[in-house]
Formats: C-alpha cells, sequence, structure tokens
C-alpha cells in the first residue's frame, strides 16, 4: 500500500534521511521507532505529502504520489493523519470534526457517517460538543475517527498517545489498534517509545540518524538486535566494555562467544537477565532494592561488575544480603565496539 523508494532528505546542512526504503502492506501496522532527530516524523511527512520530496518517489498502492517531477497534494493521496496534539478544529463540534473529510456526499450522509463513527469510538452522546469541553482521550479518540471515517488507503500517526497517562495511554492504544485491524487499513505510526512499538506493530522500523538500523517483527529486534544500539533501546540494560580474546569473552559472568575473534566488544545485559539460583549460579552482593509492586529492582555486585536486575522472585533482598544468581545467556547481547 506504501513504498518509499531511496528516499533521502535534507534541512539545509543536516542530512534527515540517508537512502530509506519503505513498504507497508495493507492492513499492517509498521512503527518507526527512534530517538528524537532520527528522521521518523520527516519520513512521515514525506509520505503524506507534507514536506517536497527531494530524492527518491513515494508509491501508495502502486501510484506514485511523489517524485523528482512533482509530486500529489496531501487532500488527493486518500491519507488520514492523526497528530500528536490532535488538530482538531476548535469551531467545529465532535461531528462536524468527524465528518470534515467527507466532502465526496452529501450532507446527510456526512452526518449518518459521523454518527455511526461516533458511536464505533464511544462518542455518541458527545456529537454536538466542542473540542475544548472534552478529556485529552476523548479529543484522540476523535481524531482517530475524523482520519478514519473517509476510508483512506493510508493512516500516518505522529505520537498520537505521548499526551495521556500511562493508564489511558495503554487503553486507547489498544481501542485504536482494534479499530485498526478492523478497517484493516495500512498505517505507520511514530514514536519513541520502544514498549509502545512492541504492542502495536507487526513490523517495527528502528531508526538512527536517517537511517534505518534494524527492521523486523518486535520479537526479532528484541531477541535478535543486530547492535548494541538496538539492543540497548529496548528496556534497560547494562553495558560493559571487554576484550574478546580467540573468539572468547570472559569476565565475571563466565565465558560468552564473541563475534570477532579478538578486540574490543561491548556486552549488552538485559536486567531480565538474572534469575535467583536454586543450584550453582554465581554469587552477587546487593547493592540496591527496590520494589517495584510486581518487580524488584536490585543492583548487584558480581565480582569488578556493578550491574541491575529486575524480577518478582521472593522476598525483597536487604542491602548486603549476598545472594546466588544465574545469567540466562538469550538476554546477553555481545557486538564489537563501536568507535
Amino acid at each position: 500500500m506504501l513504498s518509499i523508494e531511496g528516499v533521502s532528505h535534507a534541512y539545509g546542512a543536516v542530512q534527515a534521511l540517508k537512502t530509506i526504503d519503505l513498504h507497508v502492506a495493507p492492513g499492517e501496522v509498521v512503527c518507526l521507532l527512534g530517538p528524537s532527530g532520527c528522521g521518523k516524523s520527516t519520513l512521515l511527512r514525506l509520505a503524506a505529502g507534507l514536506e517536497p520530496l527531494q530524492q527518491g518517489q513515494v508509491k501508495l498502492a502502486g501510484q506514485v504520489v511523489a517524485d523528482a517531477r512533482g509530486s500529489l497534494p496531501p487532500e488527493r493521496r486518500r491519507v488520514g493523519m492523526v497528530f500528536q496534539d490532535f488538530a482538531l478544529f476548535p469551531h467545529l463540534t465532535v461531528s462536524q470534526n468527524i465528518a470534515f473529510g467527507l466532502t465526496d456526499l452529501s450532507k446527510a450522509d456526512q452526518q449518518d457517517r459521523a454518527r455511526q463513527w461516533g458511536e464505533r469510538i464511544g462518542m455518541a452522546e458527545f456529537l454536538d460538543a466542542f473540542p475544548h469541553t472534552l478529556s485529552g482521550g476523548q479529543q484522540q479518540r476523535v481524531a482517530l475517527a475524523r482520519a478514519l471515517a473517509p476510508g483512506p488507503r493510508l493512516v500516518l500517526m505522529d505520537e498520537p498517545f505521548s499526551g495521556l497517562d500511562v493508564t489511558l495511554r495503554d487503553r486507547l492504544r489498544d481501542t485504536t489498534l482494534a479499530l485498526l485491524k478492523e478497517t484493516g487499513v495500512a498505517t505507520v505510526l511514530v514514536t519513541h517509545d520502544p514498549d509502545e512499538a512492541m504492542r502495536m506493530a507487526d513490523r517495527i522500523v528502528l531508526m538512527r540518524s536517517g537511517q534505518v538500523e534494524q527492521a523486523g517483527a518486535p520479537l526479532d529486534l528484541y531477541d535478535r538486535p543486530v547492535s548494541a544500539f538496538a539492543a540497548a533501546f529496548f528496556g534497560s540494560v547494562t553495558q560493559i566494555d571487554a576484550q574478546a580474546r580467540a573468539g572468547i569473552v570472559s569476565n565475571d559472568l563466565g565465558r560468552f562467544d564473541a563475534p570477532i575473534m579478538a578486540g574490543p566488544v561491548t556486552l549488552i545485559i538485559r536486567q531480565e537477565a538474572f534469575h535467583r539460583a536454586l543450584d550453582g549460579g554465581v554469587m552477587a552482593v546487593v547493592t540496591q532494592a527496590r520494589s517495584l509492586g510486581r518487580e524488584q529492582l536490585l543492583g548487584l555486585r558480581i565480582g569488578a561488575l556493578d550491574l541491575t536486575a529486575r524480577w518478582g522472585e521472593g522476598r525483597l533482598p536487604t542491602v548486603g544480603d549476598r545472594i546466588p544468581v544465574v545469567v540466562d545467556r538469550h538476554r546477553v547481547h555481545l557486538f564489537p565496539k563501536e568507535t
């Protein structure tokens, strides 16, 4: 449904995107994930037609909508957009906001379609209300209905949940994902939150400095990161610099196979890599202990290494306790050290 091929973009001397390829299938939810300034919002704006294309081409359903020769205006692309601030029209009611893009329908059909979408998003009783009287979550639902009501080929969402509180954010993510899957629309969602990407995406495109660092199913990126950057982006980790010798890295945690025979490497150790040992293991001294309710966050010193562990096992230990732990090697990732 969406094909972005060989797209590069610069703002003056700043190269925002460097030869990006991206393909999104009908019904697929793709999350553009990465830190601020990595180029994900620029890529979204190019797909929407809100930025002039400098290099490459953009296709929608096989039709070229932007290349070196010109660009189809955003309003002719059949693309729905949901912005971070929702961008509802303050002088229009909920019903009028939802109906805004239904210009090919009669007034009666517009009202009927708006009513149907008001019911689908649970806002039927607020159709005559104005945006300023609504909560943030209600405004987000109206913005989503306005984007979906015209039957777009593609929906583009730019950090749509970032301004909401945690509990409401989780509920609206689920509601939004259910609507997107129900309508079968192709979706590109921009986020800097790895938990949100893991929760919503069929496929994640992790971006770094204007390029694609890694793309794939959420669990592929989490379990099989291609770089220290990719591994560290998904949750808090401990990073340890070490030396590989003869294809092995040895430290107080044990021996690990190295991707290079010799040289400097970085170990990325996820907090969930540690478990209490029922038998064997290595001895750890507790340096910090905090209860997070369902989990415990611990500082551990193993030999000369200071590490962080997160688990939900047993009683909360006391600082100074010595406890045996085992390391889940699937949660330890090793890469050549970046220069």
